[in-house]
Order: structure tokens, then C-alpha cells, then sequence
């Protein structure tokens, strides 16, 4: 087993841009340019991610 390692957190703890209701515009993928609804925000310091409605699932920052 490795030893548990640091990770720095991408986004200051409690402070996030980008709500569940809020409409937002995809900016990368497939489904570049189209509008939604947020529907679930997932606050993980490691992969945090934004699903919206109708639409694939965008990694904020992440590496895939």
C-alpha cells in the first residue's frame, strides 16, 4: 500500500461559483456551446464535477 498522499484542493473550501438551479453553458466537449439547468454539484477537492441537465457530464478543472 502507498502512503496517503496530499492533495491540494482546486476551489478555497466553502466557496463555490456555481449552484444547483443555475444556468450555465458548456464551454468543452461534445455538447460545447449548449445551455442548462445544474442539476447536482459535486464538491469533492479531488475531481469536483457539474451535471446538467440534458447534457454530458463536464469535469470543472479536472484531468481525465
Amino acid at each position: 500500500m502507498g502512503r496517503a498522499v496530499f492533495v491540494k484542493p482546486m476551489f478555497p473550501r466553502g466557496r463555490w461559483n456555481i449552484l444547483r438551479g443555475d444556468t450555465v453553458v458548456v464551454t468543452a466537449g461534445r455538447d460545447a456551446g449548449a445551455s442548462g439547468v445544474v442539476s447536482r454539484v459535486v464538491r469533492d477537492e479531488r475531481r469536483p464535477a457539474v451535471f446538467v441537465e440534458g447534457r454530458n457530464l463536464v469535469r470543472v478543472g479536472g484531468v481525465g
